[in-house]
């Protein structure tokens, strides 16, 4: 838009301005602008909006060739919470029920989802401070499943972890970690920390296989911290949890 053809929009929007003894001196944020800067602003405002919106629509364009990987909703996993209880399928995760928590139930997109997602993913108990503020949080999901007739040769939930990388390197570790008879594994992330101590991130991802006759099912338990004077509360919690899972027969 070059300026001969700004100027005449302006022009033409004050025109209006004029004609109209409705309209007082426009006013925003509390200060005070004259007709012709405040048409200005606006006309700069649209010209910024029209190219977001070509770079959005390009954005777009370039991803329209993206699988989208739907939730299955036939196999939707079944997912709740009780005091002090995560609770995915037949898989059971015992948390700390003292203190300010809340449970909340995330949800994935299937294909004939619309206005929202529908297909239960995760449960998740956030644990708060007295203002509000989520100090960390422990999430129970279902990673995988493999029914028992695409299992490979020797495949099994003692053997499923046994490839797996195992060591430190920079701020991840990765172990092996059974909890009672079901194998597992724990990678833990510790997060760095800005210049007055507080954490930045730091998160504990534990994996552990449950076999059945109908398949192996991979189940993901993890730990998330966002207060620095929190991390040993959370560690106790993901520990705790790890220790405290429990399955009922035929569990997915």
């Amino acid at each position: 838009m070059d300026k001969m053809t700004k100027d005449n929009i302006i022009n033409r929007l004050i025109s209006k301005l004029d004609n109209n003894p409705r309209l007082g001196q426009p006013k925003i944020f509390g200060r005070r602008f004259r007709r012709k800067e405040l048409l200005l602003l606006i006309v700069e405002e649209l010209i910024v909006g029209v190219i977001m919106i070509g770079l959005l629509l390009h954005s777009v364009s370039l991803n329209s060739q993206d699988k989208i990987n739907y939730a299955d909703a036939d196999a939707a996993d079944e997912i709740s919470a009780s005091d002090g209880a995560l609770i995915v399928n037949d898989v059971t995760v015992s948390v700390p029920a003292d203190g300010n928590v809340s449970y909340n139930i995330s949800y994935s997109w299937s294909k004939d989802d619309r206005k929202y997602p529908t297909i239960p993913r995760s449960i998740t108990a956030s644990y708060r401070n007295d203002d509000g503020k989520v100090l960390y949080d422990l999430s129970l999901y279902k990673d995988s499943f493999v029914p028992a007739k695409n299992r490979k040769p020797g495949q099994n939930a003692a053997s499923w972890f046994k490839k797996w990388k195992t060591g430190e390197e920079g701020n991840v570790k990765r172990e092996k970690l059974d909890s009672g008879n079901i194998p597992g594994f724990l990678i833990s992330t510790t997060g760095s920390e800005d210049d007055t101590g507080s954490a930045i991130y730091e998160s504990s991802t534990y994996y552990f296989a449950i076999e059945t006759d109908a398949g192996i099912g991979v189940y993901v338990l993890e730990g998330n911290l966002y207060d620095n004077d929190s991390r040993e509360v959370m560690q106790k919690a993901m520990k705790s949890a790890i220790d405290s899972i429990s399955i009922k027969e035929q569990a997915a």
